[in-house]
């Protein structure tokens, strides 16, 4: 090995990594055990309030026997969930909280219902209402947890661990990009090193480093460092061949194979005994009639609140454009939906009227203006079609609040692709015959990826990702995220 590249092993090995994983998972432990703690305390508060208020000496006092035998059993179970959370990586891997968040509430469920079982078999009295609160509130405080966990780990430079990238250029671009990922952003690139068959050389701008296989397997790394594999589509084939290397010499491996248009959330992978394969098993959910079900129940439950808590915002919205405009508050366009078939999409008008004919002019006598439309998304940064304060309905959503009752009807959903226009399907490319397959969304992972800030094929590769990888959780993360993005006004259409 050359002194340059020893040099690089050096400086990988002055990395403190075992300080930040040290730190992460006395934190994240702590605040794990302090969070189901808190969900015991309140849940007791919450029964009192309800069955014993305003008795307030019963508050602590009450059935003292059977109050010190419950906190018992709840230190049991809380323990059980700490080691089974251990045991699954929680502590050590870098994942947002709320992508394990399924995990979380399987855990709590099994741990509820054991506590409730236990206490059945062995004919005890128990507290039905403290129990109940306490495993109901647990998997949403042990989320809020997580987050202050990992405000408190980026505050303290322990959050994000570093990993050796091994690949080709192309790799190296998609790692790079997938590290601004918010699922990815645990990561950093310590040091990335290009493969090649001939002889080992730096780059001079130090943003890589050019090797054989043969001299990165040689390098001495004392950390538990992971070596990131990942190769352009067209030498995928060769990741097997640095992973046999790079394990040989006692480094771990993470592999990053694409499996483009494939679902990849229900997929289940299976070693086949004494032998070099990998059984996957797949599935798409959304054509399983029971899923198609509780996706129905989720979206009537959301609209129908939602109609509620946003009818005064809608009926003001609705006064102030027939105040500033002439014509309806309300406007229906003709969108493509489930099987390919029309209806008519609900929105509060934020242009003028006769903005349709506006775009046939566009398209005969402004060609530029026509080219610039159709380039951003059939949008334009400064639509002179737009009546006074449709930049305010539309940065903030509100002009989509009528496609609730859309939802309510059956032609939308609450999260799915982005209902098309009849002069996109060019556009969408092969992925149509996809979206044709399910029911076109309020908001979808487009919405919660940049938007109108995306290209349009860009959207259409999200749309079809989410209807081959839809789970209820994939839902309930991207309404969380539209929350999110709604109330600060992030996701701006002009």
């Amino acid at each position: 090995m050359n002194a340059k590249l020893k040099k690089i092993e050096d400086r990988i090995n002055a990395i403190p990594v075992w300080k930040k994983t040290t730190i992460a998972f006395c934190i994240t432990l702590g605040i794990d055990f302090l969070s189901l703690t808190a969900s015991v305390l309140l849940a007791r508060y919450m029964r009192w309030l309800f069955v014993d208020y305003p008795n307030t000496e019963i508050l602590f006092e009450w059935n003292v026997s059977l109050f010190v035998e419950r906190l018992w059993l709840y230190g049991v179970f809380i323990f059980i969930l700490l080691l089974v959370f251990t045991a699954k990586g929680h502590y050590t891997r870098r994942r947002m909280p709320i992508m394990l968040f399924n995990e979380i509430f399987l855990m709590v469920l099994i741990v509820g219902v054991a506590d409730f079982a236990s206490a059945y078999l062995l004919q005890k009295a128990f507290p039905r209402l403290w129990v109940a609160l306490t495993w109901g509130m647990a998997p949403f405080i042990l989320l809020f947890g997580r987050y202050v966990s990992i405000a408190i780990l980026k505050r303290m430079r322990c959050w994000k661990l570093p990993v050796l990238f091994f690949g080709d250029l192309n790799g190296l671009d998609i790692v790079k990009n997938l590290i601004r990922n918010e699922q990815f952003s645990g990561y950093y690139l310590a040091e990335s090193f290009l493969k090649t068959n001939g002889k080992s050389y730096l780059n001079p701008k130090n943003e890589y480093q050019t090797v054989n296989l043969r001299d990165f397997g040689r390098l001495k790394i004392r950390h538990n460092l992971r070596v990131l594999i990942c190769f352009s589509k067209e030498k995928e084939h060769e990741q097997q061949e640095v992973a046999v290397e790079a394990l040989r010499h006692g480094h771990q491996v993470m592999l990053l194979p694409s499996y483009f248009q494939l679902p990849i959330f229900h997929s289940n992978i299976e070693p086949i005994f004494g032998e070099h394969y990998l059984l996957m098993r797949m599935q798409n959910a959304l054509d399983n009639w029971f899923y198609k079900k509780i996706k129905r129940i989720f979206d009537l439950i959301m609209a129908s609140i939602l109609l509620i808590l946003t009818m005064p915002i809608l009926v003001l919205a609705a006064m102030w454009i027939c105040s500033v405009s002439k014509g309806p508050a309300l406007f229906r366009q003709k969108r493509i939906g489930l099987n390919g078939e029309n209806f008519p999409c609900l929105k509060l008008r934020t242009m003028e009227v006769g903005a349709h004919q506006t775009l046939v002019r566009w398209k005969r006598n402004a060609p530029d203006t026509w080219a610039e439309y159709e380039k951003n998304n059939f949008k334009l940064d400064r639509d002179p079609r737009l009546i006074k304060g449709a930049h305010f309905l539309r940065k903030y959503s509100i002009d989509e609040l009528p496609q609730l009752l859309n939802v309510v009807k059956g032609d939308m959903s609450m999260v799915g692709p982005r209902p098309l226009l009849a002069r996109e399907i060019k556009s969408y490319g092969v992925n149509f015959e996809n979206y044709t397959r399910t029911i076109p969304g309020i908001t979808g992972l487009w919405q919660v990826n940049g938007r109108s800030h995306t290209t349009f094929t860009k959207r259409a590769e999200l749309d079809s990702w989410y209807i081959q990888n839809w789970s209820v959780w994939l839902d309930i993360i991207i309404t969380l995220k539209t929350f999110k993005i709604v109330l600060l006004g992030l996701g701006e259409r002009h």
